[in-house]
């Protein structure tokens, strides 16, 4: 069945709660399949039946009282794209905290106490007023929430603050009948929680657009325009203009505009903010160019390849995106305890009233009033919610500038636990760039029959085989039929002939007589491959493949090592060739001669065992067991295949990467760890002691004041200690 994905801006939303509610009302429209709500960034994702419009989605969200609109494939992030009316202005931050510490420094003043009732008059009519300009986006929400049966954490704000202003305005319609110790105004105090909370909400806006700092330098990286060569004339157009196939010129600083082929000239160019590699690259003829980044030397022409959506970039931002809007189980249980705190708050806020009313001291109401206060003010869900998403969003940014992708989020929490890396041998420990040492054959045209055989493959030996006959000017024989059996080799007829390329195994499994087989032996205990090419009665000839080390892989090996993950190293090559290569890098345990079938059956006998398993490969062999493995790892230079399977994507094919994402892993993990318990921590300490359990102890309550100050410095941690990831390395 064929699915659509909608990605939406929304609007509006305060705490976990409002998650909760926006993900109800989008899966209660037909035809939705899953929905996805990010607190942090401020969207949507959801995954629909191909009749669902998003029209019907935004009806439903601002059914659920939320602003929605849609998104474009150039959208990532929220704060720093669309106006979010939840976050308040700094004059609704200004306005409230000057007119606060005034009334407080005006009743400080002893001529005033004369004029106490109409002093009182004039603070309730100036804090309504500021009230309905500064907390107007609050008490929206909280009615909103109300019309919906439902509360949000600025439900509890307008209650704190709203109680605040009656008992005060209470106080000064009946002075004369009020007990002199209860005649006592809040004002002030409803006015200073206001600016309190507003500046929270502002630094927590500055904080989560840091978090996405790295996604918006992916977004930077796409030039506006293009200087596309048509008909001989050079013209400069927008990229939004560009087609498949323009030439277009690329200039020493500029960015490239799309994915390409380099057509003339060479250059080096700058890949960092896309692969992580420091180093710039250098490109010629023929090489591949990916859209996004930097030019820094030559001038070159580059035939577009991909355009729009179907560049690398956005590929990249794609990805971002989803793994963004994806939920760990750390998240859903966050989701969970949120979407009941608000309703228990607000028991506990009246019970605690209760309480205190009906057995506090004299007055007891003044103490009902403030603990019940301070107990709405000082809880924060906010926390709860934004601890694992803006962990996610920091920790994939940071992946993404590391060339590091990763599509679901929840691959953090396996890739942190991981106990074993299985290593293919092929494009992952070696270069993945073999070439040939040595032909030994008895028939002068073996080479030209190897590489006819190999012309319909994409293996790295065949591309090896391949380009050994094009140095040698060879003309490729047409093949009758084509099979590639994967572990084994393949077999095709060549003018009504039948002939078979591939390993020892192959030769034997055919019934081959098999006279190169000692030599065979010989180079793969130098760790060499050795390719045999037969006809349907012998075999002709010995191709051998040399694929060197990569220059990092000893150094990567004791690297994972030290993060006490075992390491195993399963190839397709021959026994002599793999107990080589696992020497030379220091690799205790190996599996040759493994077929795809093998290697997924390796994994699974494994995680049998209750291991936590991850692969690390780059070839279509690979694909079953990067599929099966709780955490695989592909090259992104590999074989699409692979990287189709694979919950990360690695931009430089360098095994660094793994350990640069393993690390990471448990980076993020930890970070969303301490953000829960931290959030768990201060709402479990701070509402009883908000409540007044100290107060025996002390004979003071919590101020609340102080209450709203504990509130929005809790969700500035939160966001703070994520940000930190953003400085991983």
């Amino acid at each position: 069945m064929t699915y659509s994905k909608h990605h939406l801006i929304i609007s509006g939303m305060s705490c976990a709660s409002c998650i909760n509610k926006i993900e109800k009302a989008l899966q209660k429209v037909e035809g939705v399949v899953e929905a996805s709500v990010n607190l942090a960034e401020q969207t949507a994702r959801i995954k629909t039946k191909t009749f669902v419009t998003d029209e019907q989605l935004i009806q439903a969200i601002q059914k659920a009282g939320y602003k929605a609109q849609t998104t474009y494939p150039h959208y990532v992030g929220s704060s720093n794209h669309h106006h979010d009316e939840t976050i308040p202005s700094w004059p609704k931050t200004l306005i409230p905290a000057a007119a606060g510490f005034i009334f407080m420094l005006l009743e400080m003043l002893p001529e005033l106490h004369a004029y106490h009732r109409s002093f009182g008059a004039l603070e309730s009519i100036i804090t309504f007023i500021i009230l309905l300009y500064a907390a107007r986006p609050i008490y929206s929400s909280a009615i909103k929430a109300l019309q919906n049966f439902s509360t949000t954490m600025d439900t509890l704000i307008a209650l704190g603050v709203s109680a605040a202003w009656l008992y005060s305005t209470w106080a000064v319609l009946f002075m004369p009948h009020m007990p002199k110790q209860a005649a006592h105004f809040y004002f002030e105090s409803a006015l200073i929680i206001l600016a309190l909370i507003n500046f929270g909400k502002i630094l927590e806006a500055r904080a989560k657009g840091k978090a996405s700092s790295a996604i918006m330098a992916l977004l930077a990286l796409r030039p506006k325009t293009a200087s596309r060569i048509k008909g001989g004339v050079e013209e400069q157009i927008p990229i939004e203009n560009l087609q498949i196939n323009d030439i277009l010129r690329i200039r020493p600083g500029e960015k490239i505009p799309a994915d390409g082929i380099l057509v003339e000239g060479e250059s080096y160019l700058n890949e960092s903010l896309l692969t992580g590699e420091s180093l710039p690259v250098h490109k010629k003829t023929g090489s591949r160019i990916i859209g996004g980044t930097l030019n820094e030397t030559g001038t070159f022409l580059l035939q577009i390849t991909a355009v729009g959506e179907k560049t690398i970039l956005s590929e990249i931002i794609e990805l971002v995106r989803e793994a963004q809007n994806s939920k760990p189980p750390l998240a859903r249980l966050a989701d969970q305890v949120s979407s009941y705190f608000v309703p228990i708050v607000i028991i506990t806020a009246l019970i605690t009233a209760a309480t205190w009313f009906f057995i506090g001291p004299y007055p007891s109401w003044i103490y009902a009033l403030t603990t019940s206060m301070s107990v709405l003010i000082i809880s924060c869900p906010c926390a709860l919610g934004l601890a694992v998403p803006m962990a996610i969003t920091a920790g994939i940014g940071r992946a993404a500038q590391l060339g590091i992708l990763i599509k679901q989020s929840e691959t953090f929490q396996q890739a942190a636990s991981l106990d074993i890396l299985i290593l293919d041998k092929t494009g992952t420990i070696t270069e993945g760039h073999p070439y040939v040492t040595a032909v030994h054959t008895n028939i002068p045209n073996c080479l030209q029959l190897a590489a006819s055989l190999e012309q319909h493959s994409e293996h790295p030996i065949a591309k090896a085989v391949l380009k050994k006959a094009s140095e040698n000017n060879l003309t490729l024989h047409p093949v009758e039929s084509f099979a590639a059996i994967s572990g084994w080799g393949i077999t095709t007829k060549i003018q009504g002939s039948s002939y078979y390329l591939g390993n020892a195994d192959w030769m034997e499994k055919n019934h081959l007589d098999n006279a190169f087989l000692e030599q065979g032996i010989h180079a793969a205990e130098e760790g060499r491959t050795p390719l045999y090419l037969a006809d349907n009665k012998t075999v002709l000839g010995l191709i051998v493949i040399a694929d060197p080390l990569k220059a990092d892989t000893a150094d990567v090996i004791h690297q994972l090592k030290a993060l006490n993950i075992d390491i195993v190293m399963l190839t397709g090559d021959h026994t002599n060739v793999a107990a080589s290569i696992a020497k030379a890098v220091n690799i205790k345990h190996f599996s040759a001669q493994m077929k795809p079938q093998d290697k997924l059956a390796y994994i699974q006998d494994l995680q049998k065992q209750g291991k936590k398993v991850g692969m690390a490969g780059d070839g279509i062999n690979d694909a079953p067991a990067l599929a099966q493995a709780d955490v695989g790892f592909a090259v992104g230079a590999g074989a699409d295949a692979a990287v189709q399977s694979a919950p990360v994507t690695l931009m430089k094919p360098s095994l660094l990467s793994v350990v640069n994402a393993i690390r990471l892993s448990r980076a993020v993990t930890r970070n969303m760890k301490q953000n829960l318990l931290g959030a768990f921590a201060y709402n479990i300490i701070a509402i009883p002691i908000a409540a007044g359990v100290l107060f025996p102890i002390t004979e003071a309550l919590l101020n609340p004041m102080i209450a709203a100050a504990a509130m929005a410095l809790s969700s500035v941690t939160v966001v703070s200690n994520a940000n930190r990831l953003r400085k991983f390395q």
